[in-house]
């Protein structure tokens, strides 16, 4: 591609306009499991946090602290979804009869059948 502009026009002239949205539904749903995993897990980090109150520096870096465990323990939970986002995207040059995948949960199957569950963190 030559740029953006370029992008959508040869996307939208071979795939349509629904082509630009493959892996659409996938990186919603990544997404809502990423954000609401992680201020789910920052707001029970914060309930023990003795320093939540701190309008200082200390409640400031224990409030940084806190996101990062939440963010870092949420973050295996949203690999899947984007091993699946990536392949959906990377296949949609294709024409419709040479992808290998139908769509999502189809790739999701096909991954973990072919790779079994370490293929979903490549």
């Amino acid at each position: 591609f030559k740029g953006i502009g370029d992008c959508i026009v040869t996307t939208v002239k071979s795939q349509g306009l629904l082509g630009l949205y493959t892996g659409w539904s996938v990186t919603v749903a990544g997404a809502f499991v990423y954000r609401a995993g992680q201020l789910g897990c920052f707001k029970q980090i914060q309930d023990l946090n003795p320093y939540k109150n701190d309008k200082g520096i200390l409640g400031g870096a224990s409030s940084f602290v806190s996101v990062t465990m939440a963010r870092t323990v949420v973050m295996p939970f949203n690999y899947p979804f984007d091993t699946v986002r990536r392949r959906m995207m990377l296949q949609s040059e294709k024409p419709k009869e040479d992808r290998l995948y139908k769509g999502s949960f189809d790739c999701f199957a096909k991954v973990l059948k072919k790779e079994g569950l370490a293929g979903d963190r490549k």
